[in-house]
C-alpha cells in the first residue's frame, strides 16, 4: 500500500480555502483558519498586560521618554493602563476594518500595479481576500509592537529613576526591518503574468 500523500487537491469548498482549488498539505486549512483568529492575539495579550501591571506599577507612571531614555512625560497609572489598552484596541480595529471595508470600495480608488488583471470580476474576490490578509498580519505586527513597547515603557517605572533601557531602541528598529520586509513582499505580489499584461 502507498503511503499516504501530503499534497491532495482540497476542493474550492473547503474551510478557510480562497474560493480555489490549491495544492496544500492537510495542515493548511488549520493555519488559514488560525490566521483568521491570530489578530485579535493583542486584544487578549492587552488585557493580560492591563491586569498584570494594574498593582505594580506606580500611582504616577512615565509614559514618554527621551532620546537618552529619561522620562519627561507622565499619566497617572490607571490613565496609561487604559490608554495603552485604548491604542491597541483602536489599532487592531484599524487595520481588521480596512481589510473588510476594502470590498465597498470603487475599484477606481484602489491602487495596484496592474489592477485591470488583480481587479477582474474573476479575480477580484481573491485579490482582496489577500490583501485583507496582509492587512491582518500587518495589524497583529503592529499590535505586538504596541505592546512591546509598553511593557519596556512599565519595566522601566520599574527602574532606578525611571529610565528607558536600550531594548526599546531594539524593538524599534526590529519593527522597522519588519515593516520593510511587509512592504516589499507585499509589492512583489502583484506582478501580472506577462501574457496578460
Amino acid at each position: 500500500m502507498p503511503p499516504p500523500s501530503f499534497n491532495k487537491q482540497v476542493p474550492a469548498t473547503a474551510p478557510c480555502i480562497a474560493g480555489k482549488d490549491i495544492r496544500v498539505n492537510p495542515m493548511r486549512p488549520f493555519f488559514a483558519c488560525a490566521a483568521r483568529w491570530l489578530p485579535l492575539l493583542p486584544f487578549v495579550l492587552a488585557g493580560v498586560q492591563a491586569l498584570f501591571w494594574r498593582t505594580r506599577l506606580p500611582e504616577r507612571v512615565a509614559t514618554h521618554f527621551d532620546g537618552a531614555g529619561n522620562p519627561n512625560g507622565w499619566m497617572g497609572r490607571d490613565a496609561a493602563l487604559w490608554f495603552g489598552l485604548g491604542m491597541c484596541v483602536f489599532l487592531q480595529c484599524v487595520f481588521l476594518g480596512v481589510g473588510r471595508l476594502i470590498r465597498a470600495v470603487p475599484d477606481s480608488m484602489i491602487n495596484l500595479p496592474d489592477k485591470d488583471y488583480w481587479l477582474a470580476p474573476e479575480r477580484r474576490e481573491a485579490t482582496l481576500a489577500r490583501i485583507e490578509g496582509m492587512l491582518r498580519g500587518m495589524g497583529l505586527m503592529v499590535g505586538c509592537f504596541v505592546l512591546a513597547v509598553q511593557e519596556a515603557s512599565f519595566r522601566a517605572n520599574r527602574a532606578p529613576g525611571q529610565r528607558l533601557g536600550g531594548d526599546a531602541i531594539v524593538l524599534i528598529m526590529g519593527f522597522l526591518i519588519l515593516e520593510l520586509i511587509w512592504v516589499v513582499r507585499f509589492l512583489a505580489m502583484w506582478n501580472a503574468p506577462r501574457d496578460a499584461r
